[in-house]
């Protein structure tokens, strides 16, 4: 089975542009869709732009200049809190603190179960390299894993996911989607940063996999 999923990091304290961000969206025909930097009413009004069921935001921090930003899971069907679970990548990082970093693990039932952790790991790399340790020791896997790594083609952090059964899809920059073993990769779209300025200093990584093998991969 082929599934498109979108990791993009909206940088939403800047206000972007809900409605041309759902057409990006669209235009990619998603299964399922990971947001980070992104707040809750932002999340809200663009699964209801995409004509989805809501989907599920967690709180990452509040910056108390500002609304509080957190990572969103979406899908078409939506996605029940029941089967969203939030960890804790960081350690001692206050709620107000950007170094708080998230992850988000979400079952999205109508995906035939498919599994996607959604992750926003941190700038500095020595704590990068342990969150990333942390989030391999917490998602099973069979799961994907997208999200904001802030970290490059043969990063250590990368190094550890790769260890741990992930392999990234091919694309540029920060932003990645990885796959487990069994899964096979069937397309990927990674533009420029710059097309998408006006809506964040991210732009949205897409992919497809075909995951129909990972079950059954010891």
């Amino acid at each position: 089975m082929a599934t498109t999923v979108v990791t993009w990091n909206l940088r939403g304290r800047r206000r972007p542009d809900l409605d041309a961000v759902a057409a990006e969206l669209a235009a990619r025909r998603p299964d399922v869709v990971a947001l980070q930097e992104v707040q809750r009413r932002q999340a809200g009004a663009i699964a209801r732009l995409l004509g989805w069921a809501p989907g599920h935001w967690s709180f990452k921090h509040w910056p108390l200049v500002a609304w509080p930003e957190g990572l969103a899971v979406l899908a078409p069907g939506g996605v029940a809190g029941s089967a969203v679970r939030t960890i804790v990548l960081s350690r001692g990082a206050p709620r107000w603190s950007w170094r708080r970093r998230i992850a988000q693990l979400a079952r999205i039932d109508d995906v035939a179960g498919l599994v996607i952790a959604n992750v926003h790991l941190a700038t500095e790399a020595r704590a990068r390299v342990a969150q990333a340790r942390r989030l391999a020791g917490a998602v099973p896997a069979h799961a994907l894993v997208a999200g904001d790594l802030n970290a490059r083609t043969g990063s250590d952090t990368l190094a550890v996911l790769r260890d741990a059964g992930w392999t990234a899809a091919d694309a540029p920059g920060i932003d990645h989607v990885l796959v487990p073993r069994g899964a096979r990769v069937v397309t990927v779209d990674a533009p420029r940063r710059g097309a998408f300025a006006a809506l964040s200093d991210h732009a949205p990584v897409t992919v497809t996999v075909d995951t129909s093998q990972t079950a059954a991969t010891p």
